[in-house]
């Protein structure tokens, strides 16, 4: 499945929520990456990735 084209915003596409890779999550098996909504990565970050001082851990620009 390829979702170049849904990555780019358009006026008659306007949304460009795709599922996305989780680089922090360990893989489900191998080759086989846990996957989010891009929509949805500030919720998956704060319910599976926050620590236990209540932070986020550093993501370097790109990684999501």
């Amino acid at each position: 499945m390829s979702y170049s084209s849904a990555c780019k915003t358009t006026t008659t596409t306007p949304c460009t929520n795709v599922p996305i890779h989780c680089p922090l999550c360990p893989p489900l098996s191998p080759g086989s990456p846990v996957t989010i909504w891009k929509y949805n990565t500030m919720a998956h970050l704060l319910t599976a990735h926050i620590d236990e001082n209540d932070s986020l851990p550093d993501l370097p620009p790109g990684r999501l």
